[in-house]
Parts: structure tokens; C-alpha cells; sequence
């Protein structure tokens, strides 16, 4: 978009300002699309170090700091905006990581399983995030664990081996 707006600036398309107001519409909407995307990962990123700290929530005074901390980030977020790949992934950790750290299991297990189907939705991003989707899928299978959900956790952690044995050689070591 922005080759296209210099393009359209230096005149050489002389396409009129039909073109332009296109490519400025469109530079907003990539704009805002990508700073949701950033926001949703800011608090995603939050939520982690807030669980490095305090793994669980311990009291009410915990409690009432990690619930300040979500909604006064989320409460920035522009939750109609559409989401890449990346965004909806961000956006799914956040809610997965206060959900742990609420040890609400129920919603733990909804958003982990959101992350599991994202990437079974979206194909291309497992091989390309494959440790991610690994996290993504260790997260679920805990979170089944937890909940004591013994067939759906077995048929994930078929999937989570068989997917170990056929990529282990593309990990990263260290």
C-alpha cells in the first residue's frame, strides 16, 4: 500500500483522487488492523510476565490486579477490528493466560482449543509456527488433564506425538 501511495503521490498513474482516497482508506485500515494485532500481543506478552511472577492468583489483592491489568488493556482494543493469523493468535493467548490465571479451567480449555483449531483451520502456519502449535497443543492437553477429560485428551496427545515424530528434526535445539 505504501509503493502504491508514492506511486500515486509522484503523479506518474495521474489515476485522480478516486486512486488516492482508495489507497488512503486502505493504509487506515491496515493501519488499525495492524495496531490491534500489536495490542492484542502487548497483552498477551503482559498476561505471560504477570504469570512468571505469580504463576497462580493467590488472593483477592492478585486477583484484583490481574483483572486491572486485563480489562484496562482489552478495554484499548478494538475488538471489531479484522485479525491476521498472528492477531487472532495473540488474541486467543491473552484470553488462554488470564483464564489460567484465574484457574478458570473451563475457559482455559475453550481457549486453548481455540489456539488448537486456529491452526488446524489455517494449515500453513503449523509447519511455519510449529513450536507454537506445540505450545498451543501442550496447553490443550493440560488443560484436558485438569479437567479430567481423558478421551479427547488421548486424541490429542496422539496428534501432539505424531506430529513431534514426523518434525523433531526441523526443532530448533537449545
Amino acid at each position: 500500500v505504501e509503493f502504491e501511495k508514492l506511486i500515486e503521490s509522484k503523479g506518474i498513474t495521474f489515476s485522480g483522487t478516486e486512486t488516492a482516497n482508495e489507497l488512503i482508506h486502505e493504509a487506515v485500515a491496515l493501519r488499525n488492523s495492524l495496531m490491534t494485532e500489536i495490542q492484542w500481543s502487548d497483552l498477551s506478552l503482559m498476561l505471560f510476565d504477570f504469570y512468571a511472577k505469580k504463576p497462580h492468583i493467590k488472593n483477592q489483592k492478585d486477583q484484583l490486579e490481574l483483572e486491572t491489568i486485563f480489562e484496562t488493556w482489552k478495554s484499548k482494543i478494538n475488538e471489531k477490528e479484522n485479525l491476521s493469523f498472528f492477531g487472532k493468535l495473540y488474541k486467543r493467548e491473552a484470553h488462554f493466560f488470564y483464564s489460567f490465571l484465574c484457574q478458570d479451567y473451563k475457559k482455559n480449555i475453550d481457549y486453548s482449543y481455540e489456539i488448537v483449531k486456529l491452526f488446524e483451520n489455517e494449515p500453513e502456519f503449523i509447519l511455519k509456527e510449529k513450536e507454537r502449535y506445540v505450545i498451543g497443543l501442550s496447553q490443550f492437553l493440560n488443560s484436558l488433564q485438569l479437567s479430567y477429560n481423558q478421551k479427547t485428551f488421548k486424541k490429542y496427545f496422539k496428534e501432539l506425538e505424531q506430529f513431534v515424530k514426523e518434525n523433531e528434526h526441523t526443532f530448533r535445539e537449545g
